[in-house]
Formats: structure tokens, C-alpha cells, sequence
């Protein structure tokens, strides 16, 4: 195998563990919200503390919502940036570079 064989495959394998990393963190993220979603329906405040506690619980889950955001539009990167790679290697097939 080529060096240059060897450092794509491993570029492609490299890859492919991030997006399984990516895809399961995600779900992780997206069963905490179901959770902390099902807590704050189910709460139903009478003292200041069970006020706070809610906040919190409300506050935990935009930070979850964020982080999903941050992992869709990481993905979305991703693909844009494998799309150019495809458009400039055709390019450079048909002898635009």
C-alpha cells in the first residue's frame, strides 16, 4: 500500500469514528433532554426551592438544546467540507486547477 493509500484510509477510518462519536453522543444528549423534559413536566412547584429547582432543570435543558445545535451544525460542516473536497478532486480531473 501507498503511503498516500495509508494516510487516506486512515483519514477515512479517523472519520468515521467521529461521526459514530458525534451520532452517539447525540442520542446521549437527546435522552438526557427527554428526561430532564419529563422532570419539569412532572414538577409542579409549591416552595421557592422546588421554584429554583425547576429554573435549574429549565436552564440544564437549553444547555442541552445548545449542544444538540452545536452537533447538527458541526455535521453540516462536515458534509459541506466532504462535498468541496468531491467538487475540487472532479475539478481537478477535468483539468480546471
Amino acid at each position: 500500500m501507498r503511503e498516500d493509500d495509508e494516510t487516506e484510509a486512515l483519514a477515512v477510518e479517523t472519520k468515521t469514528a467521529e461521526i459514530a462519536d458525534r451520532e452517539e453522543l447525540q442520542a446521549m444528549l437527546t435522552r438526557t433532554m427527554r428526561t430532564v423534559q419529563a422532570r419539569i413536566d412532572a414538577s409542579d412547584p409549591k416552595t421557592p426551592a422546588e421554584e429554583r429547582l425547576l429554573i435549574k432543570w429549565i436552564k440544564t435543558q437549553a444547555v442541552l438544546a445548545r449542544r444538540i445545535q452545536q452537533l447538527n451544525s458541526d455535521a453540516d460542516l462536515d458534509e459541506m467540507a466532504e462535498r468541496l473536497e468531491l467538487f475540487e478532486e472532479a475539478a481537478e480531473l477535468r483539468g480546471d486547477k
